[in-house]
């Protein structure tokens, strides 16, 4: 297709004629003197003859082949050299505005138009324009940067980029704290761009977010770690980063029921699926990225487990998901159960839940209480070792209460965790211990959850061998385990007998030792009374008074002892199970000798 050529004389038609082709795109029929005056490249060029081909008479042709805005920012130029050449004040009718400076200030410097060519030159001219950039309204700022995506590493260069992602950042920052309307301007084209539906932006501190996310993914990085240098308010950040996210990756084609490729698929679709995946994985590394930036406990857990799945599907990188986990691991302790239940990629792998996801994140958080506790018990590194004592304060004390209650909120997560997969047929025992064992004796007050997971499991499982049966048992500590527990667990038909007659023999010792102290407090109120008993009263006769307090036994002790009666029934019949089963066995026993006898005398 010929290219489309325009013309552009001065008054004086004898000056030489300049031929520019533009990046292979469109050409200019220009006159030499205006541009030569102005332009150093061009300049340049002209001096060295040697690269000029003729193209007609007093005409000469130059080519650019990277000249960054292509045709429109060159004739933004070549416009910009012509009204100064006619002598018009501030280059007559040519204007810089925030929808054409940024073209005009990266073409000026590829062009070399500098003041030592001619004064007020077209870099002079653009910097005095962005000179107040600060001050000017936020959509005239996001004009400009909107505009430099054409020319980013030419407006990387002439530092456009930087001072308007300062301006967003700190404006963002400052409105959002102060609620005031980010309309007002001062910059030199105020009136003309002043957009009417910014009047009616929504005075709150998410009013920036839809801007933002209509930017580049690069520009849009800038933005936020510059908000994140000026102190920006991080839980804001961390859901902004999440509305992004949630707002492109449907753009770019992603559902939550992400298709794979299948035999139907042509080649050419093949690619472009394979091209937009790599995409979606780059737009969801640098969230993530920009996450890792923010304080621990920003991004709420619900959303960080969100993304979590998203890069399950998209196949993202290692170290993404492990940087992702670790976040999450920060804040375990507010995870909820429906978060945890993730689906393990791809299905028929040994399970129907991703229970190593589990395992890793309960490592991550319990490596974080590790780092608590070096920190709050210090250990000498010098002389003897000796206990060192934690730091007094009520910072500390704060701290631990914290930690524990942090602690135990995990683990009561984990019991509802196993109870939710204890149905799985395909979940192994050694993976059920694993995750049973993964937190501290210490974390749990009580071991009911645990023990109804795992009778869940045997239930579910009954083809699991006694001696698997028997390590699983192990996880539950019975002396955390309630009366009803104790209780359920010596008549769990799916315990070994052994087990049983040992978690009854357990119960009745608590048993013996809470009645052992409880008859040391009454001894105790005894005592006292005696010591009120042995001062002198008055004599006041009362024979119908009514026995004190304390020859009363308390209503707990009555609890204690008629406990302690059923589990006595409860040994008595288990002991008796236990004597019927040997006696089976010694007749097993004698009449497998009696058989033997008798085959031998036949």
């Amino acid at each position: 297709m010929k290219n489309k050529q325009q013309e552009l004389f001065l008054e004086d038609p004898m000056h030489r004629l300049l031929e520019v082709e533009v990046n292979g795109e469109h050409t200019f029929v220009l006159a030499q003197d205006p541009l030569v005056n102005r332009c150093g490249r061009l300049a340049k060029i002209i001096r060295g003859t040697t690269i000029l081909t003729a193209c007609r008479v007093n005409a000469l042709r130059v080519a650019f082949h990277d000249l960054p805005g292509g045709p429109q920012a060159f004739e933004l130029a070549a416009r910009f050299c012509y009204w100064h050449s006619s002598g018009s004040p501030r280059g007559g009718g040519f204007h810089i505005t925030a929808a054409n400076v940024s073209l005009l200030r990266c073409i000026a410097e590829y062009m070399e138009m500098t003041e030592e060519f001619s004064p007020r030159n077209l870099i002079k001219e653009t910097e005095n324009f962005l000179q107040n950039l600060v001050f000017w309204s936020w959509n005239e700022v996001l004009l400009i940067l909107r505009s430099c995506e054409p020319v980013l590493p030419y407006a990387e260069k002439t530092h456009i980029v930087h001072r308007c992602v300062e301006s967003l950042a700190w404006k963002a920052s400052t409105i959002s704290s102060t609620c005031q309307s980010p309309t007002s301007s001062t910059s030199p084209d105020s009136s003309s761009n002043q957009s009417s539906s910014a009047n009616n932006k929504r005075l709150s501190r998410t009013w920036w977010f839809d801007d933002v996310c209509s930017l580049s993914m690069y520009l849009m990085e800038r933005i936020v770690k510059a908000m994140i240098s000026n102190n920006m308010d991080n839980r804001i950040l961390a859901r902004f980063l999440v509305h992004y996210v949630q707002t492109a990756l449907p753009t770019l084609g992603y559902h939550s029921h992400h298709q794979r490729s299948t035999a139907s698929t042509t080649r050419d679709e093949h690619i472009l699926q394979k091209y937009t995946q790599k995409v979606q994985r780059e737009l969801l590394e640098t969230v993530i990225a920009l996450l890792g930036h923010l304080d621990h406990g920003s991004a709420p857990c619900s959303s960080l487990f969100g993304l979590l799945r998203v890069t399950s599907a998209l196949n993202s990188g290692r170290s993404c998901r492990k940087q992702l986990e670790k976040m999450i691991g920060h804040q375990l302790d507010k995870a909820s159960l429906d978060d945890i239940v993730i689906p393990l990629r791809p299905t028929g792998s040994g399970s129907l839940y991703d229970v190593d996801l589990v395992l890793r994140l309960i490592d991550r958080f319990l490596s974080d209480q590790d780092i608590f506790s070096e920190m709050t018990f210090p250990t000498p590194i010098n002389g003897p070792i000796m206990a060192s004592q934690p730091p007094s304060g009520s910072s500390f004390r704060r701290a631990l209460t914290k930690f524990e209650h942090s602690l135990t909120k995990v683990a009561d997560l984990i019991d509802k965790y196993l109870v939710e997969i204890a149905a799985d047929p395909q979940l192994k025992p050694f993976k059920f211990k694993s995750v049973a064992k993964a937190l501290p004796d210490s974390a749990r007050l009580m071991h009911d959850g645990l023990y109804r997971a795992l009778d869940l499991y045997l239930q579910a499982h009954p083809a699991v061998s006694e001696s698997e049966t028997m390590e699983l048992c192990k996880v539950v500590n019975y002396q955390k385990l309630s009366f009803e527990g104790c209780k359920h667990a010596a008549q769990n038909p799916r315990f070994p007998a052994r087990l049983a007659l040992q978690i009854l023999l357990l119960q009745q010792a608590k048993l013996r030792d809470t009645i052992d102290h409880c008859f040391f407090k009454e001894g105790l109120r005894v005592s006292d009374s005696s010591r009120y008993k042995e001062a002198p009263v008055p004599a006041v006769n009362h024979p119908s008074a009514a026995p004190s307090a304390v020859d009363q036994p308390s209503p707990e002790f009555g609890l204690i002892i008629r406990q302690n009666e059923e589990l006595k029934s409860d040994i008595n019949k288990m002991q008796a199970k236990v004597s019927e089963l040997e006696k089976l066995c010694k007749r097993m026993r004698s009449d497998m000798s009696s058989r033997r006898t008798r085959r031998l005398l036949c």
